[in-house]
């Protein structure tokens, strides 16, 4: 089988990082919860979003042309500012397939991962033709699953 037709069982993946405009409320958050979860089951999205301190980071994973549109609309959303776009690659597999969006508050653990990997990109390293960020998935998806806070 030909890589070409291959590319079409891969999974797109983006993950950014993005300041707050405003510290949002707990209210704010769930609005923003809820309104995700609606538009990525329409659109057969998944993935994660933390948030604490001032700071976004999620990850979206879907067919690319679906995930570049959403994360179009997010870019345009005048709640929050200074996105980084930090990985876009294909997977083999969804690493939140059950989730239309998982969200978890982000502890110190999370939080030293995604400056680890905001200094990788801003030193010019194409994460998203390496390999190098599936063990910061994993610690994310670990931290979710050992935090559970959904709202």
């Amino acid at each position: 089988m030909k890589y070409e037709n291959l590319q079409h069982l891969m999974v797109y993946q983006l993950m950014y990082y993005s300041t707050a405009c405003n510290e949002p409320s707990d209210g704010e958050l769930l609005k923003i919860l809820e309104t995700s979860r609606i538009n990525n089951k329409r659109s057969d999205i998944t993935g994660l979003l933390l948030y604490g301190g001032g700071v976004f980071f999620q990850v979206l994973e879907g067919a690319k042309s679906e995930v570049q549109d959403c994360y179009a609309r997010i870019e345009h959303d005048n709640r929050h500012h200074s996105l980084l776009l930090l990985v876009e690659r294909d997977v083999a597999a969804r690493n939140f397939d059950q989730w239309a969006m998982a969200y978890t508050p982000i502890n110190r653990e999370v939080n030293q991962g995604i400056e680890s990997l905001v200094r990788l990109d801003r030193q010019g390293v194409n994460a998203g033709t390496t390999k190098d960020c599936d063990p910061f998935v994993s610690m994310l998806t670990q931290s979710f699953l050992s935090n559970q806070r959904l709202v």
